[in-house]
């Protein structure tokens, strides 16, 4: 079995099935700046400042 396709095909069934939420109404999607997604937190190198920002501490030199 191609391990692409399993891939691909395992994404392809969560992006229908969630289309089908959205469309049923039941899921509503909504746009979030990146600098309001906390998970981004954890996923992308940020500077001191907006690392303190998001986490609501304070920080001094």
């Amino acid at each position: 079995m191609n391990t692409q396709h399993s891939t691909t095909k395992h994404i392809d069934i969560r992006h229908h099935f969630i289309r089908e939420l959205v469309e049923e109404g039941k899921v509503e999607l909504e746009y979030v700046k990146i600098e309001n997604q906390l998970a981004d937190l954890f996923t992308k190198a940020l500077d001191a400042l907006r690392k303190a920002t998001k986490m609501h501490i304070h920080v001094a030199n």
